[in-house]
């Protein structure tokens, strides 16, 4: 009896922690594409996405708007890379 509970024990802390762990990561939406965001407005360095308005450096969705030009802004995902979200003709 001793040995079973001593095999549980050893048993839930290897693999009571690991699940731990990955609750606690931030796992990508790999069903998001960034043609979900649509840019209405860019106004005094301040954009306007799906209703509400983002200054540099803040986040949207898995996204860091890292630059605000005239016509189109440029995202960062979590992996660094570069998009650029243009305003619709």
């Amino acid at each position: 009896m001793r040995q079973v509970f001593l095999c549980l024990f050893c048993f839930y802390s290897l693999f009571g922690n690991m699940q731990r762990e990955i609750k606690n990561r931030i796992v990508p939406n790999v069903f998001f594409t960034p043609e979900q965001l649509e840019l209405e407005m860019i106004f005094n360095s301040r954009v306007k996405i799906g209703g509400k308005w983002y200054r540099v450096n803040d986040n949207i969705f898995n996204f860091v708007i890292k630059k605000i030009n005239m016509q189109n802004i440029v995202l960062e995902d979590s992996m660094k890379r570069e998009w650029i979200l243009k305003i619709r003709d």
